[in-house]
Formats: structure tokens, sequence, C-alpha cells
């Protein structure tokens, strides 16, 4: 709604003038000559000077027939739309719904209003989808992995978009990921191997899987496994500076163990 000129605002109050008769109607924009636009309705008209208009963000005023260009008539449903959109720019949510949801009600079918209620329902779940991932992360951050682990089940529920489907995925698997390093610190193998085959099946980009298993392998002495896992954590994540060092650490490693071993052959 445009911002009405301070002269034009007095000529709103109550001022009698002489031009032909607005019929009242259920949803009105009202155009004035010296510019400006009202959204809402026309509630009475006394036929003579004045018009009483209901605003759409609330409120009533009289309007000047003196001050009136023009008179776009609506649908009734429009002033709840109109309304509903008021409130939503405002951040009143529920009371912007409760205005579509009148407008739903006299047009169950009308394209313009479902667009308004998927767009406000849409509006919804991503701020609840965001509650769920801030929570996750505060979850996983105590190490209280399962729980964030069925947070992200929960978001992906609900995921609305296909950019918040992958970003729950990756924080998921990562999650998962983080699991199985706490077990491994804790000499549980197979409950490390089971979460980082959990975690790619999530999301086979994650670093972080890698860099475990590569430790899992190197421990068990496969070192040419470790060095591949640790060289893919790099470079699936470049901060993971772990995977780095311990990629240099296991590659000297292989080549310490095959001058050894060449030296013990060569003295065959």
């Amino acid at each position: 709604m445009k911002t009405l000129q301070s002269g034009l605002l007095q000529g709103l109050l109550c001022v009698l003038g002489m031009v032909s008769c607005v019929a009242p109607t259920d949803a009105d924009l009202l155009y004035f000559h010296q510019g400006g636009v009202l959204q809402g309705r026309i509630t009475n008209d006394d036929g003579v000077g004045s018009v009483a208009f209901s605003l759409v963000g609330g409120g009533e005023i009289v309007v000047s027939r003196e001050a009136i260009k023009e008179v776009l008539t609506e649908e009734p449903y429009a002033f709840h739309v109109r309304s509903g959109d008021y409130w939503l720019q405002r951040g009143k949510k529920d009371r912007a719904i409760q205005e579509y949801q009148k407008a739903a009600a006299m047009v169950p079918d009308n394209p313009v209003v479902l667009g308004r209620m998927e767009r406000i329902e849409l509006s919804q779940t991503i701020s609840r989808c965001n509650e769920i991932l801030e929570h996750a992360r505060k979850l996983a951050e105590e190490k209280k992995y399962w729980q964030a682990i069925e947070q992200y089940d929960s978001l992906l529920t609900i995921s609305p978009t296909p950019e918040m489907t992958e970003t729950g995925k990756r924080l998921q698997a990562e999650t998962y990921a983080r699991l199985g390093y706490l077990y491994y610190n804790h000499v549980y193998d197979k409950g490390a191997m089971d979460a980082l085959v959990k975690a790619e099946e999530i999301d086979s980009n994650c670093g972080l899987i890698y860099y475990v298993w590569g430790r899992i392998r190197r421990d068990e002495g496969n070192l040419e496994e470790a060095a591949s896992h640790f060289q893919k954590a790099w470079s699936l994540d470049p901060k993971l500076s772990a995977a780095q060092d311990y990629l240099m650490d296991t590659q000297k490693e292989i080549s310490r163990q095959k001058e050894e071993q060449a030296r013990w052959l060569a003295s065959e």
C-alpha cells in the first residue's frame, strides 16, 4: 500500500464532497486523486459525501468522496487474501493463515488462495526444519549422536526442498561418522564399521567417513588401504588436515617397509 500524502490524509477525515455515489461492496481498492491506494472494503456509504472504509490491516476510516478518484471492486474473498498478505509481510503468520483460511472457505479451489496457503505452509515447514537442524547440531556437539541422528530422521521426513534434504543427509552422515569415530576410540570396531557403512549409504561425499575408515585399517596393519581412505578423505574435505597428516605418515611408513623388505631380500 502506498503512503498517502499529508494533504490527502486530511481529506480522508470526513470531508464532504460532490461526486457520484460509490456502491458498497465486500472488497475494494480505493484510488485517490492525489495518488495512493487503500486496500479493504466499504462498510458504510451515506450516499452523500463520505464512505466508511475497513482496512485490510484492521481499523476503519471515513473517506471523503471528493478525495476518491476510482473504486475497483473485487470478489469478497479478495479482502481476506489482501489481509493475509498484509499480516504475512509483517511476520504475523498465524494471523495471515486465519485470513487465508477465510478466503479458502469462500473459494476452496481458487488457485490464488491455494497458492497463498502453500506459500505460508512452506515457510512454516522451513522454519521448523531450521529449528530441528539447530537442535540436532547442539546434540551432536554434546556427543549425543543417536539423539542427533533421530532429529535428522524427523527433518528428512518433512523436508520441503531438495536443498534442505541434502543438508539433512550431509549432517546425518557426518554424525554417523563421528559416532563411528567414538566407537573406534573405545575399541568397538564392529560398531564403528556399522556406523561408517550407514554414513556412506546416506552421503558418500562425507570425508570424515574415510578418515575414520583409514584409522581403522591402519591399526589393522593394512597400510595401502588406509592410505587410500586418507587420500579420499582429504580430497573430499581439504579442511580435514588430520587426513592429510595421516596420509603423509602412512605413505612414509609404506616406503620404509618397502625399503626394509628390499634390504632383506638383497641380503639373502
